[in-house]
């Protein structure tokens, strides 16, 4: 059996970029805390807790001198009421959320209505709203493109980081076909679209692929989806205990991949464990 980890795998640059903050914050001796998941991982989650990370849903009450805004970004209201509160802000937004924030901000300036593509209850799409100055409604899907509840009135499209590109682009047609002044910006991660093309490439050089990522992961849930599209025996798992060992004996070359959330170190676990447990 031939066990290959996708050399393309591994954290984004957003993310790599947060875990070397809070590690070194932590490493350094600071109380930090966050609001929800750093990263829809739940084992990378486990580790960073285990030195010293604390989560918290709301900063009332909390006993730590700093907040770490993680890559999903926040509201204003959340930086107003952490500088009230005296809590020093490490801010590690993902330079492309920071992005989409300023093209709201600026949208609303010219009051235009915003539309976001994206989950409602998604961390990055609660923190774009709030730029949106309660002119901002989001859209889950082409369905609610519909022109009953569509204001024909200069507006903004712009989807979450994470979201499909097929998905977003469907949606954009049938918006500009409603809205007669329509600015778009396509904010979709490039690592979200490249990784497309190369997880194609990927899983059509494998007989079968493991795909290592959070279960609430927007990036996984788009990822994985790419793969199982191109490759049929493509199985998602959150750890090594989940994988389908039986099924997985009957091949020869498997691969194993993940969403940007999904650090090196669970690929390498993964693939050992694969090796160690099927002879």
């Amino acid at each position: 059996m031939n066990v290959v980890i996708d050399p393309k795998a591994g954290f984004c640059g957003g993310v790599k970029r947060a875990i070397k903050m809070v590690e070194k914050a932590l490493k350094e001796g600071d109380e930090i805390f966050v609001r929800g998941e750093l990263i829809h991982n739940p084992r990378e989650m486990e580790r960073l807790c285990s030195l010293g990370l604390e989560i918290c849903g709301e900063i009332d009450g909390v006993s730590c001198k700093s907040m770490f805004i993680r890559t999903h970004g926040e509201t204003p209201n959340i930086y107003r009421q952490a500088n009230s509160a005296g809590i020093e802000i490490i801010d590690a937004t993902c330079k492309n959320v920071r992005r989409s924030q300023k093209i709201i901000a600026q949208a609303v300036k010219e009051k235009r209505k915003i539309y976001i593509f994206g989950k409602e209850y998604h961390p990055e799409v609660i923190g774009l709203l709030g730029y949106c100055g309660g002119n901002g409604k989001v859209l889950q899907s082409i369905e609610e493109v519909i022109p009953e509840f569509i204001e024909n009135v200069p507006s903004l499209l712009i989807p979450q980081t994470t979201a499909d590109p097929d998905k977003f682009e469907a949606l954009r047609l049938k918006m500009v076909d409603i809205v007669s002044i329509l600015q778009v910006y396509n904010a979709i991660c490039p690592f979200v679209s490249q990784r497309e093309s190369e997880l194609q490439e990927f899983a059509k050089s494998i007989d079968a692929l493991i795909f290592i990522g959070g279960r609430h992961s927007s990036n996984t849930t788009v990822l994985f989806a790419v793969c199982k599209e191109v490759n049929p025996n493509s199985f998602f798992v959150e750890k090594p205990e989940e994988l389908p060992l039986e099924e997985l004996s009957q091949f020869e070359a498997i691969g194993i991949s993940g969403s940007a959330s999904t650090p090196m170190w669970q690929l390498e676990e993964t693939a050992a464990t694969i090796l160690e447990k099927i002879d």
